[in-house]
């Protein structure tokens, strides 16, 4: 089995992760803290941040959440609700991943997307336990 800090390591090296800039923070079980440390490259046409760099933060977080008991899993299913925009001029977007629930074969986890510590977006995801060979 992976160790966490293995674990983080690897999410935080994988390229999308660099190229967008996301950084693990904080890790425990069934909860993780990834933070987009710069944003002002991913605007909208409003001048806001785009919805896909939200996103992106949320699933990352999402990722990492449900892999941290070390039975490797892919998602399966995502929805995000955008609850306000994100600005160019806030903060760092921050995404907060926390269990919600797990059958046999999947996990479920809320993310609570914020900037300055206002909610921007509720994502949830369902993952997949990978059987060996998959």
């Amino acid at each position: 089995m992976e160790k966490k800090e293995d674990q983080i390591a690897s999410f935080n090296a994988a390229p999308f992760a660099v190229l967008n800039r996301l950084v693990i923070t904080d890790v425990r079980d069934d909860l993780s803290v990834v933070v987009m440390m710069e944003i002002p490259d991913k605007l909208n046409a409003h001048g806001n941040v785009h919805g896909g760099a939200i996103f992106s933060v949320a699933d990352h977080a999402f990722g990492i959440a449900s892999n941290l008991d070390g039975r490797p899993k892919v998602g399966v299913t995502s929805q995000i609700t955008y609850l306000a925009p994100a600005t160019a001029t806030g903060g760092p977007l921050v995404a907060t991943a926390t269990s919600a629930g797990e059958a046999e074969a999947t996990v479920a986890f809320q993310v609570t997307v914020t900037q300055d510590g206002r909610q921007v977006a509720l994502f949830y995801g369902n993952a997949f336990l990978l059987r060996p060979g998959q």
